[in-house]
């Protein structure tokens, strides 16, 4: 007789509560002393057990580790797919050890605001639309809009493994429309691209992008392919290594990201290579919730590029402190250092955010030059300040940072995107 889904999925949801019964005392033996024989996974119904077990360092035919069970079980909740994961032992007829692992989905559907705040663009918020576990995997489709300083759409597919081992996919596609603080003119991008990823250990990973961007200006002298129109296609490789502790609010360890790329064609109007290199170091300073924070940053383009993409000094992203486009580039070196306090102790949220409040005291130093000049010779500016941090799962992190420069120039901003 055939058993309704229904039912069925109650009868595995019972047998995993009699398994949390009875299996606890085998949680108190030694790692050495049990050997895993089968991995059965209970509670799921729209995500696969492929896509749930690849997840795992534990594996059949080898030893009990409780360590990496922990370890599995924070990797399967960082799907973002569960609710709540354990991982049980459950004594087996051949004198070793199954493991259970019980999942409770999330509903597939996730609605949410969101806020983005920049000194150029101010105020932009909207909010986004995500589908979980599509093909019974952790992939996902998402939407995502804000209106007001910035009219900001994307539309974005990620499949974290889509094949192999660890070989991820993204595929998105962008419209952003402002107007351009910087070189005063309204301006409309848009943009798409494929990202094909390996993840070679935890925390170790690179990414191969191919991608197209079509900028538009409302002013001559903007653009150089037209007069007021660039097509651009790009490609770009990345390599990181992450070994921060949080995401957004880090109390330790530390990050290498370094980007090369080629935008434009070879002997188009447009046609220039990308070099961007960053490190940041995390030191815990002894006490509680206080933590030195160390950065460096180098970003080069070589070769012909419109005016929107150059650098410009000042304003939050940079030197804070300093007024916005006070100096403009091809080029551009930056140190940054700040002495972090929490005031409320970061909480690591699943969605990949932080949740607390923190104050800080900054320190940074910055230049931008163009690629013909000597990049030894040029005006160093260097500010110092305090500012709050507001750490939310919205928008990550809110920045209010006043900031004074040896030049004079002081100023207080808001920003929503984690300085380093």
């Amino acid at each position: 007789m055939q058993i309704p889904e229904n039912s069925e999925r109650m009868v595995r949801l019972l047998a995993c509560l009699v398994f949390l019964i009875f299996s606890q005392p085998v949680l108190c033996l030694a790692d050495s002393e049990q050997i895993i024989d089968e991995i059965i996974v209970v509670g799921n119904s729209r995500i696969g057990d492929a896509a749930i077990l690849r997840e795992l360092v534990s594996c059949p035919g080898e030893p009990i580790n409780f360590i990496e069970l922990q370890q599995d079980e924070k990797r399967l909740m960082d799907t973002q797919l569960f609710r709540y994961v354990e991982i049980l032992a459950q004594p087996s007829p051949s004198n070793s050890t199954n493991l259970i692992v019980y999942v409770d989905e999330k509903i597939p559907w996730s609605p949410f605001p969101l806020i983005l705040v920049t000194q150029m663009d101010g105020w932009s918020p909207g909010g986004g639309l995500e589908y979980k576990g599509l093909f019974g995997r952790n992939a996902k489709l998402g939407t995502y809009a804000v209106f007001g300083g910035m009219d900001y759409v994307m539309l974005k597919y990620t499949d974290p493994w889509i094949a192999g081992d660890r070989i991820s996919l993204v595929v998105e596609s962008s419209r952003i429309e402002r107007d351009n603080g910087y070189l005063n003119y309204h301006q409309i991008q848009y943009s798409g691209g494929i990202e094909i990823g390996k993840e070679f250990v935890r925390d170790v990973s690179t990414r191969m992008k191919f991608g197209f961007r079509m900028e538009q200006a409302d002013s001559a002298g903007i653009t150089r392919m037209s007069e007021r129109e660039d097509r651009i296609p790009f490609v770009q490789l990345q390599m990181l290594v992450d070994k921060r502790d949080l995401y957004s609010n880090p109390s330790k360890g530390w990050r290498t990201n370094a980007i090369f790329g080629q935008h434009g064609l070879p002997g188009e109007e447009v046609d220039y290579r990308f070099v961007q290199l960053m490190a940041a170091q995390y030191l815990p300073l002894g006490w509680l919730g206080r933590t030195l924070a160390l950065g460096v940053q180098y970003a080069g383009k070589y070769g012909p590029m419109g005016h929107y993409d150059r650098y410009f000094l000042g304003g939050t992203e940079t030197v804070r402190g300093l007024p916005m486009n006070s100096d403009q580039g091809s080029q551009m070196l930056l140190a940054m250092t700040e002495y972090r306090v929490d005031l409320v102790r970061s909480i690591p949220m699943h969605d990949g955010a932080d949740l607390g409040i923190g104050a800080i005291l900054f320190c940074e130093t910055g230049a931008v030059w163009y690629q013909e000049d000597d990049w030894t010779k040029q005006k160093y500016h260097t500010s110092w300040g305090a500012g709050l941090r507001f750490f939310v799962p919205i928008v990550e992190v809110v920045r209010i940072d006043y900031g004074w420069t040896l030049d004079g120039d002081s100023s207080i901003a808001v920003a929503a995107l984690a300085k380093f």
